[in-house]
């Protein structure tokens, strides 16, 4: 959906998320979407250098409900909803929740010296066992400055690796790996080597395209 306004304010404590359905259900917290196989809205964040096709690529904790102990989007979370008194829609759109995970996920802010603006690049379902979720996927580019000290848990941690080891070559299908559905592997790659640059590629990584 377009950039809009907030509409409200998700109800305290536990946050809710927009379930989707054939009817409208009512918001339901993580955990609960993810015992029941319920359908909601997540989004991906994947901060990157475009010239070089460098992806910062994170291992999530071992504690996290998402993907735990394996390499990953630089930001994962989910759309949030009205509390129970709401109409079960979102009290956010996508957009909003990409630049708002990325600052409660690694203390960085969009719009800013060291990061552009979060370009929506696609969106695509997932499934994942109990995890079904509808995707929006957001990339931004490092600016001139540079990666800014990331506030990160004790067991995470980041690396930057060339877009085709993820989506192409040595990590895909690894199970080191979070899940990807085909669609994601296909057009992230895709969008991604538009804007390789040869010799930048050779220099940061030495890969050949």
């Amino acid at each position: 959906r377009p950039r809009e306004p907030l509409r409200g304010s998700a109800s305290p404590g536990l946050p809710l998320v927009e379930v989707l359905g054939d009817a409208q259900l009512a918001p339901r917290t993580v955990a609960r979407c993810l015992e029941r196989g319920l359908t909601h809205r997540a989004v991906h964040v994947w901060l990157c250098v475009p010239r070089t096709g460098a992806l910062l690529l994170r291992k999530w904790s071992r504690s996290s409900m998402k993907h735990p102990g394996l390499w990953g989007p630089t930001c994962h979370g989910e759309v949030h909803s009205y509390g129970g008194g709401g109409d079960g829609h979102a009290a956010e759109v996508s957009t909003q929740a990409a630049e708002r995970v990325l600052v409660e996920q690694l203390g960085v802010e969009a719009h800013s010296n060291t990061v552009g603006a979060l370009e929506h690049w696609f969106s695509c379902r997932s499934s994942d066992g109990m995890c079904q979720e509808l995707l929006d996927i957001y990339v931004g580019a490092i600016e001139g400055a540079g990666l800014p000290a990331l506030s990160l848990g004790a067991d995470e941690a980041v690396d930057w690796v060339f877009c085709g080891e993820v989506f192409e070559d040595r990590l895909a299908g690894s199970r080191l790996l979070f899940h990807m559905e085909d669609e994601y592997r296909a057009f992230m790659m895709r969008r991604c080597r538009a804007s390789l640059v040869r010799n930048d590629v050779l220099n940061t990584f030495g890969a050949v395209l």
